[in-house]
């Protein structure tokens, strides 16, 4: 008893706490500047062990005032700054663990109820028809250590797991070729107006207008071109009018008929006004993601394992991102890195956005919202702006920011 009075409740040892809680907040501050904020998060702030350190010193704290008599009258200064340390670790527990942060996002004249988490959950879903299987965890990544999580979903009695793998900051997504992959023929389509990549697996085709477009597969109109691969080559076939234009030396040509060719990327293929080139072509890959090159801004992305029913794959899990959707073992699943959407029990209606500017510049100076909150019959007009808050079922609302068109608040 008395290795641990010394250990964990003396007035040493609580010297000693409050100074490796001093230089692990210093030294979170010192990787938010090297790395960013969510590894600070990740490595010190969240972690369960800075957590267990302010749990020590709040105990350390209530037993030394009741060791010390500190309640007693003629030691109420002393008593008064213990106990404003407890009330501070008190409060940041409760927020920290039964509390969130989030945005609500409200047009003029328009009402939400729904509000977006700051922290980004990991996600997985998956649906049989009648019921849905949700699994999230919320969850800090580091641009360096201490990333590992196992999400498990129990769907018919079989267990699906999606397991940390790997993670890459400001990435961009690639077709890695994998042994274990599938064929991948990525295409730009552009006119004069506009350009949009078409991705196509082995087998697949599409039509436009009375043109028969496929990869691998049949056509199945007259006019077409098809693409295939024979020998670990891609090849082209049509019996259309197609000019290229080779990238390197702007030299032009022309596709011979119902011949096969081989599918050269590095050029600009057109037909009828309307372009076509290839971006990725690739015999066997998976998707993933790569570093984005200079002044590129990509999205901080994960590689994860999905596995269920005695099968397994490799999914790409990018920052804000849509769902991810992904087969693995017959079964369907989304996964996905982003915020959570929680339904609040009332609505906030926006009468008002007021933006206030320096006279003279375009610089805000204040910035005010009129709303009314709404809650079944029950209606409160209230009005939101710098240090006047709202606080209603347990929610308190700050004036964050508001939309570029100065049309809505945040």
């Amino acid at each position: 008893m008395g290795i641990i009075h010394k250990l964990f409740f003396s007035m040493g040892s609580a010297v000693v706490f409050f100074l490796i809680f001093a230089f692990a907040s210093g030294a979170a501050t010192i990787i938010e500047s090297v790395y960013n904020t969510q590894t600070a998060w990740a490595l010190v702030y969240g972690a369960g062990w800075f957590a267990l350190i302010q749990l020590i010193l709040g105990v350390n704290l209530v037993y030394n005032i009741y060791e010390y008599k500190l309640f007693q009258l003629k030691k109420l200064p002393a008593f008064i700054f213990h106990l404003s340390f407890l009330f501070i670790l008190v409060g940041a527990g409760i927020t920290r663990y039964f509390g969130f942060e989030g945005h609500m996002s409200i047009r003029e004249n328009d009402s939400s109820n729904e509000i977006r988490t700051m922290q980004s959950y990991i996600q997985m879903i998956s649906s049989d028809g009648n019921n849905t299987y949700t699994v999230s965890e919320p969850k800090y990544i580091s641009s360096t250590i201490g990333n590992d999580f196992n999400l498990r979903l129990n769907i018919h009695d079989k267990l699906a797991t999606l397991k940390y793998k790997d993670f890459t900051p400001n990435a961009t997504p690639a077709w890695i070729d994998s042994p274990n992959g599938e064929a991948i023929l990525e295409l730009m389509f552009s006119d004069e107006s506009n350009s949009e990549s078409v991705t196509m697996k082995l087998g697949d085709k599409f039509e436009v207008g009375d043109m028969s477009f496929s990869f691998g597969a049949k056509p199945t109109k007259s006019k077409y071109i098809q693409i295939y691969i024979k020998d670990s080559k891609f090849y082209i076939k049509t019996n259309q009018d197609i000019s290229y234009m080779v990238m390197s030396d702007m030299s032009k040509g022309e596709l011979p008929k119902d011949e096969e060719v081989e599918f050269a990327g590095l050029r600009l293929y057109s037909i009828g006004g309307v372009n076509f080139a290839p971006r990725t072509m690739k015999v066997s890959a998976i998707k993933g993601a790569k570093k984005a090159g200079e002044n590129v801004v990509g999205a901080d992305t994960i590689i994860a394992t999905l596995s269920y029913n005695n099968d397994s794959k490799d999914v790409v899990i990018m920052s804000n991102y849509p769902p991810e959707a992904v087969e693995v073992g017959g079964q369907k699943f989304y996964v996905a890195w982003s915020p959570m959407a929680i339904t609040l029990p009332f609505s906030i209606y926006l009468k008002d956005f007021e933006l206030a500017r320096y006279p003279g510049s375009n610089s805000p100076m204040s910035y005010s919202s009129d709303v009314v909150v709404e809650d079944g019959d029950f209606k409160m007009d209230y009005r939101i702006y710098m240090n006047n808050v709202l606080d209603y079922k347990g929610y308190r609302f700050f004036q964050s920011s508001y939309d570029a068109d100065e049309g809505g608040t945040i």
